[in-house]
């Protein structure tokens, strides 16, 4: 409603009332610390999906509805019959909260606050206590717009738990940097003098690391921001691989498929492995059939990423990832050495019982 202390309805009051409101809309927009956003220990996707909602860009319910008729106003995901907006659709929705709470953060919801969106935003980036947490918060945003994207155009029935299981398994793939041997700030800082010819807003280093005897890999990709000059995101995993070469082609063509799924714009994919460098920029044929077809992958993939390139560098300058690789492989084979054991615990079981019934 809009009231007015004269009691009167007019066309000028109408326009002071909007001025007003656009007004307080521009200056939250120009206080917003917008290079946080880009300091959050997420992927680039979801870190421009945080851009857009403090910046209220996004294609809402209730922001369609006011264009289009035809298009209901109301929150998918509850049956409140309330409008979808940023505020109800990741704070006080009985959906979202049930998210929130589940993850020990339900802190930060509120069904009674009708602070705007970029402020919240803007609480929960600034916050010292939520530091460490904001990667997380961001991840679960993200979650909750896809999912309603789902229930919206999939026509899906809303179900928290299944979310909650997405958002966990998507959490539990990513390795904590806290957690990761070896990697704090000084021992990550591996960006020097050696990294200024590369003239591109975006640096991938990657590395694997290969053991014959299992014929099992580590692979790690660092994103490193040229123009924030600090790092972005750090990932790793663990796969099999039939020679060295072939490990290093394997976590090349991941990070080029990364790449692909992400907005980023100029990128340099930086590895110490010459002959595959060679391979992408020279069309080296002398490799082995497996590492080749993994090769012509990243190739074709890279075709339609002109900004991309890949760009070799001495080992000495790639130690961060090469600790992280060495460190996923030996965490992936430790695992399924337990594996093993616990199945050839339940096989001696087994045998046990066949004797102990025959006897």
């Amino acid at each position: 409603m809009l009231h007015h202390h004269s009691g009167l309805l007019s066309a000028r009051n109408i326009y002071n009332f909007l001025a007003n409101q656009a007004q307080e809309d521009e200056n939250l927009l120009i206080d917003f610390p917008w290079k946080s956003i880009w300091k959050i220990q997420a992927i680039p996707r979801i870190k421009l999906f945080v851009w857009k909602l403090a910046g209220k860009a996004l294609h809402t319910s209730s922001r369609l509805g006011a264009h289009n008729p035809e298009i209901d106003p109301n929150c998918q995901l509850c049956d409140f019959q309330v409008q979808e907006t940023e505020n109800h659709l990741f704070r006080s929705c009985p959906f979202a909260r049930t998210i929130w709470f589940r993850f020990s953060l339900g802190n930060l919801t509120s069904s009674a606050n009708t602070d705007p969106i970029t402020s919240w935003a803007k609480g929960w980036l600034l916050n010292p206590d939520l530091d460490n947490l904001a990667g997380k918060i961001s991840t679960i945003l993200w979650f909750i717009w896809k999912y309603r994207c789902s229930v919206v155009f999939e026509n899906i029935t809303p179900n928290p738990m299944q979310l909650i299981d997405q958002i966990n398994r998507f959490l539990q793939s990513i390795p904590q940097k806290n957690k990761t041997k070896g990697l704090d700030n000084n021992r990550l800082m591996m960006i020097n003098t050696k990294w200024s010819d590369i003239n591109k807003d975006w640096i991938i280093v990657i590395d694997a690391s290969f053991k014959e005897e299992y014929l099992s890999i580590g692979y790690a990709h660092i994103v490193y921001s040229v123009d924030h000059q600090t790092f972005m995101h750090i990932s790793a995993g663990s796969e099999t691989a039939t020679s060295a070469l072939h490990a290093e082609a394997k976590c090349l063509q991941k990070a080029i498929i990364c790449l692909r799924d992400n907005v980023l714009s100029s990128v340099s994919i930086v590895t110490d492995c010459k002959v595959l460098a060679d391979s992408i920029n020279k069309d080296n044929t002398n490799l082995s059939w497996t590492s080749e077809n993994t090769v012509q992958e990243a190739k074709t993939i890279l075709k339609d990423l002109p900004r991309a390139q890949v760009k070799f560098t001495n080992r000495k300058y790639n130690s961060a990832a090469d600790r992280i690789a060495k460190e996923a492989r030996i965490k992936s084979l430790q695992h399924m050495s337990t594996k093993l054991q616990q199945k050839l615990s339940n096989l001696a079981l087994c045998l046990m019982y066949l004797i102990e019934t025959k006897l």
